[in-house]
């Protein structure tokens, strides 16, 4: 009886340390940004400022990641956990299809990842700004992880997504604000 009672507390320590261990864990490998930031930001000198009156073209994208729309992904009840590289190399080369038709003045991208395992470890902001250099841009994650290790059947592993602005005007300064 006694042996019995302790392998049962032996046993529930080890599941307490585990479970506290684990949160541990998910504390150290995520992002828990300020309420307020300094934003990665970029500006070559010499950039010509935006003159009074003139007229500015602005595309906005939420960009999916380059992910393309051939999959059905788990958390929309999908089975697909990350997109093909070749189909994320071909998503970017449309994106500056895009911006070359259209030549906007500023962009703001949304969900652009960058040296996530989930698209290939490819920078999707230096892939964009080699195709398309602007002289002036600004990044900040949203969604940062180390690690992420869902779906059970395929882990996403390393996440950095994030919001980035490219403008053919300077940007003076650059701030995340967390939203409520």
């Amino acid at each position: 009886m006694k042996l019995l009672t302790r392998i049962g507390i032996g046993f529930s320590i080890l599941i307490v340390l585990l479970v506290v261990v684990g949160f541990v864990l998910i504390w150290a490998l995520n992002y828990h940004p300020k309420a307020k930031m300094k934003a990665e930001s970029l500006c070559k000198k010499g950039t010509t400022a935006l003159a009074p009156g003139s007229t500015v073209r602005v595309l906005s994208w939420n960009i999916q990641y380059s992910a393309s729309r051939k999959y059905h992904f788990f958390y929309d009840d999908g089975k697909d956990v990350y997109p093909a590289v070749k189909d994320v190399e071909d998503i970017l080369k449309q994106l500056g299809n895009a911006v070359k038709k259209h030549k906007p003045d500023i962009i703001l991208w949304q969900e652009i990842d960058r040296d996530s395992a989930r698209t290939g470890r490819i920078d999707q902001l230096k892939r964009l700004l080699a195709a398309h250099p602007y002289p002036c841009w600004a990044a900040a994650p949203y969604h940062w992880s180390r690690y992420v290790p869902t779906p059970g059947y395929k882990h996403m592993g390393r996440v950095n997504m994030q919001l980035a602005v490219l403008s053919r005007y300077p940007i003076e300064k650059a701030t995340r604000h967390a939203l409520p």
